[in-house]
Parts: structure tokens; sequence; C-alpha cells
């Protein structure tokens, strides 16, 4: 997943899939169960192949997180 895709899907979570996100209040567990499974479950694909549109790129970091913490934390840990 590049970072683009990744600012993209944050950017567009309220006005897209999530209308009630909130950065202060919503863990990544709330963001899964709310967008990324709804978005996923259609092609039955990983959300960065959905995000990434096919496109393959091979990973250059691992990112490892906990689903307790804010969405917007590891959004900014992998931006960091």
């Amino acid at each position: 997943l590049s970072v683009r895709a990744l600012l993209r899907f944050f950017s567009g979570l309220k006005a897209n899939s999530m209308p009630h996100f909130s950065p202060s209040e919503h863990k990544t567990s709330d963001v899964v169960r709310a967008a990324i499974i709804p978005m996923s479950r259609p092609t039955r694909r990983a959300l960065a192949d959905v995000l990434m549109e096919g496109e393959k790129r091979p990973p250059q970091k691992m990112v490892t997180h906990n689903w307790a913490n804010l969405f917007v934390d590891l959004v900014a840990a992998v931006i960091a």
C-alpha cells in the first residue's frame, strides 16, 4: 500500500464510508469494522489491493499495529 493510497483512504473516510469518523475517538478496530471490511468484502481482496487498484508493488516496510489504538496514530506512524 502506498502512502498516497493510505492518505487518500484516510482523507475520504468521513465523506465516503464512515460519516461519523472522529480521529480523536475512533480506533483502528472501529475503522476496520465500519470502513475496511465493507470496502474489501465485495472483491474478497485485501484493502491494500482494492486501494492500489490491482497495482502490485513489493513492500518496502513492515508495519505492525494494535487495533485498540487510534487509527489516526497508525496513519501518522506510517507517514513518519
